[in-house]
């Protein structure tokens, strides 16, 4: 459970700084000429959008792995989440 939540955590920070550098560009009037800043803005929120995304698919996976140990059906293979 601790992955999936550093995973989430993780992920909104990356996202709010993201969104931080592109409003700090973008309150500064940074032109074309700082391109590199204003896409590592755009990969900070994509990435940190990724990390959300797959914190939440494997808490799903728990869930729904412990659900189904818990009713007596048959597992997933690969074992239990770790």
């Amino acid at each position: 459970m601790l992955r999936e939540t550093t995973f989430v955590v993780g992920g909104a920070v990356v996202i709010a700084l993201g969104v931080l550098l592109g409003a700090a560009l973008w309150l500064a009037g940074a032109g074309f000429v700082y391109w590199s800043a204003w896409l590592s803005a755009g990969i900070a929120v994509g990435l940190g959008a990724f990390f959300l995304r797959v914190g939440r698919q494997a808490r799903q996976f728990r869930r729904r792995w412990l659900r189904d140990a818990e009713e007596g059906r048959s597992l997933p293979p690969g074992g239990p989440p770790v």
